[in-house]
């Protein structure tokens, strides 16, 4: 689901890249896909790895003082976990001066997460966007906590899914039982003590071995202050949906528990909801009537639909108040003749 996803959107998967877990199943999945659109005009899908360089196996191959590019990487079938996967794309390794330990990546990664998510890109027309990121956790040692804290508080939304096991599964626990408690809520003094004894709880359920229990609370404490980030998908539990809905309706979901009430906070989200052209996303999410739509962040995006070709988005947009006799101006109309891509039709009729 998730490369399928990757393909219609033209995402990136970012995973550390070793042949272990979840990253050996995204890399053969990666594979497997290649092959099936080896002969169509698919997107390709683009997997890259990011790993601590300390931690990789064999990585004196990668070494070469007169420089090689691409370097030379040969596996031979080794039982090592740690070695790269040659179904990604490419790799950036961190080195951080640790050897065989897990996590020497993981500031970088933040880093790297929160500089892509100020980028723009966009669409003809005025459709940039910034960068949607979105971080998922599936199953997870206690470690992934630290992670997750670093992304949360540079406002990087995340996906849990619920069920597969680990950190995901504390997770999903935590934040319904903390959400329950705190509907019930007793004094703000009592209910902060009663809230870290249920952390330390759920810690303790599902981290036995783990001897160092209060960092894990700090920082499970720090997550569920920006729980407004967090999608919890329960797969079994919901309806059977395309794995791109699932991420979209988290980017936007994350978005909303952020704003207001007013348009502008959403104006992001529904450009990418264009670009996606989900407009049944668009119609459940930010046409549901709890957002007070500005006329004038709705003539911009009619703009972009138009020049694109998405009628949906023309119906969805005058379906909820949008004028489009005030919109069609004797400029708008000449702007809207100018965008036509050369080698239309439209374009060849507009040129006789």
């Amino acid at each position: 689901g998730l490369v399928k996803a990757s393909q219609r959107t033209g995402a990136w998967i970012l995973t550390t890249g070793l042949r272990e877990g979840i990253s050996k199943c995204v890399g053969e999945a990666v594979r497997d896909h290649a092959a099936a659109a080896a002969s169509s005009y698919s997107n390709k899908v683009v997997a890259l790895g990011i790993a601590s360089w300390g931690l990789v196996h064999n990585r004196e191959q990668l070494v070469n003082p007169k420089g090689s590019f691409p370097a030379k990487y040969n596996i031979l079938n080794s039982c090592d976990s740690c070695c790269l996967d040659n179904n990604y794309r490419a790799f950036l390794l961190v080195d951080d001066g640790t050897v065989g330990h897990r996590g020497g990546e993981t500031a970088f990664k933040a880093k790297l997460e929160k500089y892509i998510s100020c980028q723009r890109t966009g669409i003809k027309g005025s459709g940039s966007i910034d960068v949607p990121v979105l971080c998922m956790l599936i199953s997870g040692e206690a470690s992934r906590l630290e992670r997750m804290d670093l992304s949360l508080k540079n406002s990087i939304p995340w996906l849990v899914l619920a069920g597969s096991g680990g950190t995901a599964d504390f997770l999903s626990d935590l934040l319904d039982n903390l959400s329950l408690a705190s509907s019930m809520g007793d004094g703000e003094a009592g209910h902060n003590v009663d809230l870290k004894e249920k952390v330390t709880e759920q810690v303790k359920k599902h981290f036995p071995a783990e001897l160092v229990t209060d960092k894990l609370v700090e920082k499970a404490l720090s997550i569920y202050e920006n729980r407004d980030l967090i999608t919890v998908y329960h797969g079994e539990q919901e309806s059977p949906t395309d794995f791109d809905t699932v991420l979209l309706k988290a980017l936007v979901g994350a978005s909303k528990q952020r704003g207001s009430v007013d348009s502008s906070p959403y104006y992001e989200e529904l450009k990418l909801a264009v670009t996606w052209n989900r407009v049944d996303i668009a119609k459940s999410e930010l046409f549901n009537g709890d957002i007070q739509w500005k006329h004038e962040d709705l003539e911009k995006s009619m703009t972009d639909v138009l020049i694109n070709d998405k009628p949906q988005f023309v119906r969805l947009f005058t379906e909820n108040g949008f004028n489009i006799h005030d919109y069609l101006s004797y400029g708008r109309l000449e702007e809207l003749y100018c965008s036509v891509a050369e080698g239309t039709l439209l374009y060849q009729l507009l040129q006789r």
